[in-house]
């Protein structure tokens, strides 16, 4: 029967060899990038005016030392409340004019505007 000698560094060679290489990125790490970002800074958003199409998504980034959001007015969407250097994304789903504003200081406003993508196709709409 052969033996081989456990020493520290027999263990050492055998745990290095067994190690898993680099690791596949996982959840967020996989999210694609957003079609847009939005930078708040100086109590603004960042640009304040944004255009994305259907299935896109923004990312927001709070450069401020205070907590900001981007929640909307009508309700529809909202991230979480973002320290300095946090972000958070929404992805939009249907065509539309969304304004918004900071839950935690409600002076702070922008809009989104979100079109209909190559499959998709805006509903006919009449003006009266």
């Amino acid at each position: 029967m052969f033996r081989i000698p456990l020493t520290a560094w027999t263990v050492a060679a055998v745990l290095v060899a067994c190690a898993p290489g680099p690791s596949t990125p996982t959840g967020t790490d996989m999210a694609p990038a957003p079609a847009a970002t939005v930078t708040i800074q100086g109590f603004a958003f960042a640009p304040a005016d944004v255009t994305v199409k259907v299935g896109e998504s923004i990312r927001w980034t709070n450069q401020d030392s205070a907590p900001h959001t981007a929640t909307a007015d009508d309700g529809s969407f909202g991230t979480a409340t973002l320290g300095q250097g946090r972000s958070d994304s929404v992805t939009f789903t249907k065509v539309g004019t969304y304004a918004y504003h900071c839950a935690v200081h409600p002076t702070m406003t922008a809009v989104v505007h979100v079109v209909a993508g190559a499959s998709e196709s805006t509903p006919p709409t009449k003006s009266y």
